[in-house]
């Protein structure tokens, strides 16, 4: 059996995956659950950093399908309308594997959930995030050996002047752009690229989008408003549409970089832990352990045990690209 047949078994034989709101069927192989699809995906692009994004429409009683759908398939996942406050822990919503960040609305509306895989440098500009009240941003930068990579996460909600929203991020993209080369915008911005203040906008940041099909089926005419845009198309490949079932509405959209990651082996660092450590208990133990003539070699001895006491060595791990 290859590696390709014991994922697709595995992802038949989990059990049901059963909630307030969705249903889905594991180990039923005449109708294969959608998260096959997304498995799949992951093998043909096993090399390549995967970027996703799904209008969740709530994510607190999902939170057992989305990792399903996440872990081991898709290395960097934004979730829009994730309806949660501070009232929610981390630990509610954590993915093994995965470091969380998030950007709360209220539980009734709107909010973030990002999902980056650990062995990806990254990092979130808290300062950008915050600073227009109205927007709902998260923005990740992450870096691919020397290359680094601006990501801005967004939600729009449908009543939020259309013309206000692309004139913030405007301005946003405004300052950034002259830090970031490679700038790539994801989310549900309740837009379609024809509206024409996002083509201002994709015009004067050249931006181009990486989804074409239909993405949300709220009415009979189904429409593309969950959106990849970048000022580096040529990089990407892949960029794919996939119904998963997990929101009511909106299809998972994922793409794929098309420059191949490397997962550096981890190092091992050594450290000392000062965090209880006070100067004046250390030097008066070791004053009284250093009494009377002594050769270097005991010196040192008691010196080391003594610090070791105090501030113990500890190990870290470290992972580079």
């Amino acid at each position: 059996m290859n590696d390709t047949d014991r994922s697709r078994n595995s992802l038949y034989n989990n059990e049901n995956v059963i909630n307030s709101e969705i249903t889905h069927t594991y180990n039923d192989k005449n109708s294969p659950c959608p998260f096959w699809f997304i498995q799949e995906y992951k093998f043909q692009n096993l090399k390549n950093i995967s970027i996703g994004h799904l209008n969740v429409n709530s994510v607190r009683n999902k939170i057992s399908p989305i990792r399903e759908l996440i872990r081991d398939k898709v290395d960097i996942c934004f979730l829009s309308e994730t309806k949660i406050d501070e009232s929610f822990p981390n630990s509610q919503f954590q993915i093994n594997g995965y470091k969380l960040f998030r950007r709360d609305r209220t539980k009734f509306g709107g909010g973030l959930l990002l999902y980056v895989r650990e062995d990806i440098s990254c990092k979130i500009l808290q300062n950008y995030c915050n600073s227009i009240d109205d927007m709902e941003l998260l923005l990740l930068e992450f870096s691919i050996k020397t290359t680094k990579w601006l990501c801005i996460g967004l939600y729009r909600p449908p009543n939020q002047n259309e013309k206000c929203f692309v004139e913030n991020l405007s301005k946003l993209l405004s300052k950034l752009s002259c830090q970031y080369d490679q700038i790539v915008l994801i989310g549900d911005f309740n837009l379609t690229i024809e509206n024409k203040n996002l083509k201002i906008l994709m015009s004067t940041f050249h931006l181009e989008s990486l989804i074409k099909e239909p993405t949300c089926f709220q009415s009979e005419n189904a429409s593309c408003i969950d959106l990849i845009l970048t000022n580096k198309k040529g990089t990407f490949k892949n960029s794919k549409v996939f119904e998963v079932g997990i929101s009511d509405h909106h299809s998972f959209i994922i793409t794929s970089l098309k420059k191949k990651f490397v997962k550096g082996n981890a190092k091992t660092k050594l450290y000392r832990n000062y965090k209880n450590f006070d100067n004046e208990i250390f030097k008066k133990e070791l004053a009284q352990k250093l009494k009377g003539d002594m050769g270097y070699s005991k010196f040192h001895k008691i010196f080391s045990k003594t610090l070791n006491k105090h501030a113990p060595l500890k190990k870290k791990k470290s992972k580079i690209q």
